[in-house]
């Protein structure tokens, strides 16, 4: 009988809400409102055992201009390890921070900067190898 594991991704809207303080001594403050959105693909699939797949992570700006991305990953750790976090094909072209992931703790950060900036609907921005370790359920999630 082949052992599964059924990959299932959460999205959290990546929402930069830049706002002023209150005006203070004749300082008028104008709101900036910038949102962007992280989704996974696929969205769910159920792998083997012990072998590798690969979940990408895409940007919708939502007509903005972007040029900085910050990713986190959280991941189930008991279920999945990452093999190898990529950006070779993605449309971050400097790197801030190294990709780095723990499988420990389950999680994963890229931070990178696109220069001139990026209004995209379906932008790749990094690409996640994992190897399912355990059968079960596992929630990968991306946050801001």
């Amino acid at each position: 009988m082949k052992k599964t594991l059924i990959l299932y991704s959460i999205f959290y809207f990546l929402f930069s809400n830049l706002v002023a303080a209150q005006p203070v001594i004749n300082i008028k403050a104008t709101p900036i409102n910038l949102q962007a959105a992280l989704t996974l693909s696929p969205r769910q699939e159920t792998v083997l055992a012990n072998s590798t797949f690969d979940v990408s992570v895409f940007l919708d700006t939502r007509g903005n201009s972007i040029n900085t991305v910050e990713l986190n990953v959280k991941f189930s750790p008991d279920k999945l390890i990452i093999i190898k976090p990529s950006g070779d094909k993605s449309l971050i072209s400097v790197w801030l921070e190294p990709p780095s992931y723990s499988n420990n703790d389950g999680t994963a950060r890229l931070v990178g900067l696109i220069p001139n900036g990026i209004t995209t609907k379906n932008g790749l921005v990094a690409t996640i190898t994992f190897k399912a370790k355990a059968t079960g359920s596992a929630i990968v999630t991306v946050f801001p």
